[in-house]
């Protein structure tokens, strides 16, 4: 008998694939009113962004930046835990001609509607983003 995903798991893969696509209408559809989005570091795209207008705002803002490109290589892995659900990712990132290759956490928490409360991104190489995104 196939196993069903939580759907927590569902909701979180639904987001992050909508995010990959550069949908951002089908993004922010599954995000709490008041979602907190959390980038850490001191480049462009780091902040705390809480509701749906700034977080639209924010992947309105890395998509559009026509100096860059962000594409998603490949879902590595999906943990699901009571509380929480997090997808590692790859991603390709050029700016300004230069290109790497990066990791990244997303880490996801649900309110009691399974929206999306808050998603926290966590870079592998923390370091060469910086570097990367000045």
């Amino acid at each position: 008998m196939p196993v069903t995903p939580p759907v927590r798991l569902a909701v979180a893969r639904k987001f992050l694939l909508a995010v990959a696509e550069h949908d951002v209408e089908q993004a922010v559809a599954l995000l709490s009113p008041d979602c907190e989005y959390r980038v850490p570091g001191h480049h462009v795209l780091a902040g705390t962004f809480t509701g749906a207008t700034e977080v639209t705002e924010h992947l309105v803002h890395l998509f559009s930046d026509a100096t860059s490109t962000f594409n998603l290589i490949k879902w590595e892995d999906w943990l699901v835990g009571d509380e929480f659900v997090a997808a590692v990712a790859e991603i390709r990132m050029q700016r300004q001609h230069r290109i790497f290759t990066e990791k990244i956490l997303f880490l996801m928490s649900f309110d009691r509607e399974t929206r999306i409360a808050a998603v926290r991104v966590f870079f592998d190489n923390p370091d060469q983003m910086e570097r990367m995104l000045r």
